[in-house]
């Protein structure tokens, strides 16, 4: 696979554009949070022939700079900066000269969207919007992330797929949740997936990453990811998942990707 594709249990991806979630917040931890949340609710960040939905692989998620393939056009992606920084400045120039202000419906592909995840698809607004940011007292954040297309599978559903469960300590039949609401951690961009023995719930596991190199072991059982190792003791950010998912619930009464 090139850089700009991949796939998961799910199927083909490919890259996409360049996007920003235009947000307030505190902090920059805050923004990308925010920003994350944009991206994960927007449902239009990918269409056409083939597509069946798009996600956002934020700059954060990269830990290295994107390849200059995927970001041509734009000046270096910050994992997230003020609209009044130089590179906020920067990135909102480059946002109104890379969209189709002229174009109709998907035409547009937008390049900004907002905190609720609508896309600015008007030069107007977008105008407006900017000076509004830029005369209120609050602080206004954009928060860069490339566009994943996903291809559209010819099953109407995924039936299940065999993944470690941590409560039942095998390898376990897992149905598809969507993604993950929240994105606030390096499990970026995963799915959700839930164990149908005991409804435990799980990130898909990097795919990449289940290699000698990086587990220290010559084999792994399918199904089990490096992740699942000390299944009996879960990482701090599998752990963090799992307590935020549980209070969202319990405010919300639903899961994120239920909504």
């Amino acid at each position: 696979m090139s850089d700009d594709q991949g796939s998961s249990p799910l199927g083909e991806w490919t890259f996409g554009r360049v996007v920003l979630a235009f947000v307030e917040a505190n902090t920059d931890f805050h923004a990308r949070a925010l920003g994350a949340a944009a991206f994960s609710v927007s449902d239009s960040i990918a269409s056409g022939k083939d597509i069946s939905h798009g996600t956002v692989k934020c700059r954060a998620a990269f830990g290295t700079e994107p390849a200059a393939t995927l970001t041509k056009g734009w000046p270096d992606l910050p994992t997230e900066t003020t609209i009044d920084e130089e590179p906020g400045q920067a990135l909102l120039e480059t946002a109104d000269e890379q969209t189709n202000w002229d174009g109709d419906g998907d035409d547009v592909q937008p390049r900004i969207y907002l905190e609720d995840g609508s896309p600015v698809t008007d030069r107007s607004e977008f105008q407006q919007l900017t000076d509004e940011f830029r005369q209120d007292d609050g602080t206004y954040w954009l928060v860069p992330g490339v566009v994943k297309r996903h291809q559209a599978r010819a099953e109407p559903e995924i039936i299940g797929i065999g993944f470690h469960c941590r409560q039942c300590g095998a390898v376990t039949g897992h149905e598809s949740h969507g993604l993950d609401g929240f994105e606030r951690h390096s499990h970026c961009d995963r799915m959700i997936w839930t164990c149908r023995e005991c409804g435990q719930h799980r990130h898909e596991p990097e795919q990449e990453d289940n290699t000698e190199e990086v587990t220290g072991y010559e084999h792994l059982p399918d199904g089990v990811s490096p992740e699942d190792i000390h299944g009996d003791e879960p990482d701090f950010r599998e752990q963090e998942f799992q307590d935020q998912i549980s209070a969202y619930r319990e405010r919300n009464g639903f899961f994120p990707w239920e909504r």
